[in-house]
């Protein structure tokens, strides 16, 4: 009897051409990607995230480092990718309209902690776009509200004061 296969890991099996598509991806995707380190040294980027940074827009790029519109800003985002080990959670920024980004945790064994991060304007007319952002990120309704409230600006104290409930639960 042949010993029973481990479903713990799928098989995958990568074709010939996989780079293309990557590499395709990084040149046509509209959405902007960047692998950053948690000292925000970027990794790897698409054109829409070159884009980006090249016009000033809420984050920019220096010396293969991310700067963003202020310190208190940088050191904001650098704890929140350092409070995410496994799995998706989603960052609110106050620039230029509001921008979430969405970071995933992407470290390969044995190398340094990286996170994707994938940039989205939330200027008036782009709201609609993310009217079931709770659903999308499986997000509480509470969680939800919370983050509505931040891409519109509130400060977490200010949130709780409205919301009526603590700032730690905020």
């Amino acid at each position: 009897m042949p010993a029973p296969r481990s479903s713990s890991t799928p098989a995958f099996r990568r074709g010939p051409d996989a780079a293309r598509y990557f590499d395709h991806r990084a040149a046509t995707g509209r959405a902007v990607e960047m692998l950053v380190s948690a000292e925000l040294d970027l990794l790897w980027s698409n054109a829409a995230a070159l884009a980006l940074m090249s016009r000033g827009g809420p984050v920019r790029l220096s010396d293969d480092r991310l700067i963003l519109p202020s310190r208190r800003q940088e050191d904001g985002l650098r704890s929140f990718l350092a409070g995410l080990d496994e799995g998706v959670a989603v960052w609110a920024l106050q620039a230029d309209g509001g921008w979430i980004v969405r970071a995933e945790a992407v470290t390969p064994a044995e190398t340094p902690p990286a996170w994707l991060l994938t940039w989205q304007p939330m200027a008036d007319p782009d709201r609609y776009l993310w009217a079931d952002i709770g659903a999308h990120l499986r997000l509480t309704p509470s969680e939800t509200r919370i983050l509505r409230n931040l891409v519109d600006g509130l400060a977490v104290d200010q949130i709780a004061d409205k919301l009526e409930v603590s700032i730690q639960t905020a």
